[in-house]
């Protein structure tokens, strides 16, 4: 009989679930960011912002992940945040968020409605 156990994961692809079972047991031993490192696993999210980062990770080049980020995040959002942003990409492991926003709005694929506040076009 097993005591004390707890649901930590829950999943419907296998993949995902050896991914975490692996993560799981890395973190109980105290090496969860070697292993992180190791594998180069980005940190996970959860919710709003994983479901997105899950979406944008099915396009094939950075560009279009970059561009799905902020297509997903105004159609689940309305409009969202520079924090978002940055949140998502981070856990898909792309680096420098704010110039990518940046250089979105620049190329006018997303707008500033409000102050602090981006939709994509």
């Amino acid at each position: 009989m097993i005591k004390g156990a707890r649901v930590r994961v829950r999943t419907k692809d296998a993949r995902d679930l050896a991914v975490a079972v692996a993560s799981e047991n890395a973190r109980l031993r105290g090496g969860l960011e070697e292993y992180r490192q190791a594998v180069g696993l980005p940190r996970r999210i959860g919710g709003v912002h994983g479901r997105v980062a899950e979406e944008a990770s099915k396009a094939a080049k950075k560009d279009e992940k970059i561009m799905a980020v902020a297509a997903n995040l105004t159609l689940r959002l309305g409009a969202f945040s520079e924090k978002d942003f940055v949140l998502v990409l981070t856990s898909m492991g792309i680096a420098k968020p704010r110039e990518h926003l940046n250089r979105l709005v620049e190329l006018s694929l997303v707008f500033e409605p409000e102050p602090g506040r981006f939709k994509a076009v």
